[in-house]
């Protein structure tokens, strides 16, 4: 409930809140004590996003004792624990926030993407695909891509591929999906649609660390060295610090 919606209510209901007394005043604390823990749960995630995990957990653990109903701080929680390599006390709150809210797809997303990170494949891909069949899922392509992405991990090419040309279906100016094609196209050998997979990514999202790495492995592996040497200068230029730059020179191409 917004702060505006909350004191119309508290107007409207005033007469009727003096007359029930300490009842009324239960539930107003009740209501007080959720709305605080969404806003420490949001907090929380703001922190995680920018890398402030001391100040992460604070806000997380704030918000489940607040309220131990909330999923979005159960969620959120998962994820900083997976980040501080506790996968134990990750799973659980996971589960427990598909608990509360089971048909919310971003949780199904994110449980999906850790299950990856641990290799447990085949029930990210499950999670992945309840995400993207949710009906109110306003971006199923994001659950497909992380699927297909899942599977590149795994090494199973050819689910990788159902699953980037379906989310290719949903939304064909997805460009993580084709970065992602272009990578599976160049892992199966299949250099020139590979590269023509790279250029569609190029006419839809930035270049990137990520993206100029693979943009260089795949003219490298098509002997064109010169275009090569050209996606290495701009990877060393433009993202000298990245872990793509530290692999291309423990390996340069000559």
């Amino acid at each position: 409930m917004n702060m505006t919606a909350k004191f119309t209510s508290l107007a409207l209901a005033g007469l009727l809140l003096m007359l029930q007394g300490c009842a009324g005043s239960g539930e107003t604390s009740l209501e007080k004590r959720r709305d605080a823990a969404q806003y420490n749960a949001q907090l929380g995630a703001q922190y995680l996003q920018r890398g402030e995990l001391d100040q992460a957990r604070e806000k997380l653990l704030k918000a489940l004792d607040q309220d131990d109903s909330n999923a979005l701080a159960h969620v959120t929680y998962a994820k900083l624990q997976f980040r501080v390599q506790n996968p134990t006390s990750a799973d659980v709150h996971f589960k427990r926030a598909l608990e509360l809210e089971p048909d919310e797809a971003e949780h199904r997303n994110s449980y999906g993407i850790y299950l990856c990170e641990i290799a447990r494949f085949d029930d990210a891909q499950k999670q992945f695909r309840a995400a993207a069949d949710n009906p109110y899922y306003r971006t199923p392509e994001f659950a497909l891509d992380n699927a297909g992405l899942c599977m590149l991990d795994g090494n199973r090419l050819d689910d990788a591929e159902g699953y980037l040309r379906e989310a290719l279906r949903v939304n064909p100016q997805f460009a993580n999906a084709y970065l992602h094609m272009a990578d599976l196209m160049h892992r199966k050998q299949r250099l020139t649609v590979a590269d023509a997979y790279y250029q569609r990514y190029k006419a839809y999202g930035p270049e990137t660390a990520e993206s100029l790495w693979l943009g260089l492995k795949i003219k490298r592996d098509a002997g064109d060295l010169s275009s090569a040497e050209a996606f290495a200068s701009r990877l060393l230029n433009q993202f000298p610090a990245s872990q793509e730059a530290g692999e291309y020179l423990s390996r340069p191409i000559r």
